[in-house]
């Protein structure tokens, strides 16, 4: 059994914990309560609602490009590790070059 903290108890934004489940809600794996949460908050949301737009087209290309071909048992996680990645480069003034590579885990 997981022992996840809530967003607050963490110290974290609640509102922006919501965006890291977007994957999982559309694939059905969070509870009823968080998917509604999510539901009412992309209604209020513009940004969240283009996420969760993105990520239905991209499941709903990778299902219909993928439905006859198998692929590696892998390749979900892979995909998956990827959306939830995200790299920030910066330059400062003197041309050193600073990347950050942020990636959210599943627990």
């Amino acid at each position: 059994m997981s022992t996840r903290n809530t967003p607050e108890e963490a110290g974290e934004d609640p509102r922006r914990d919501l965006r890291y489940g977007l994957e999982e809600a559309l694939d059905g794996e969070v509870p009823q309560e968080l998917a509604e949460r999510m539901t009412a908050h992309t209604a209020d949301c513009p940004e969240c609602a283009d996420e969760v737009e993105r990520l239905r087209r991209l499941k709903e290309l990778v299902r219909r490009s993928c439905c006859d071909t198998p692929v590696p048992s892998d390749l979900r996680d892979r995909i998956a590790l990827q959306c939830r990645s995200v790299t920030v480069t910066s330059t400062d003034a003197d041309g050193t070059t600073v990347s950050v590579t942020r990636t959210s885990w599943r627990s």
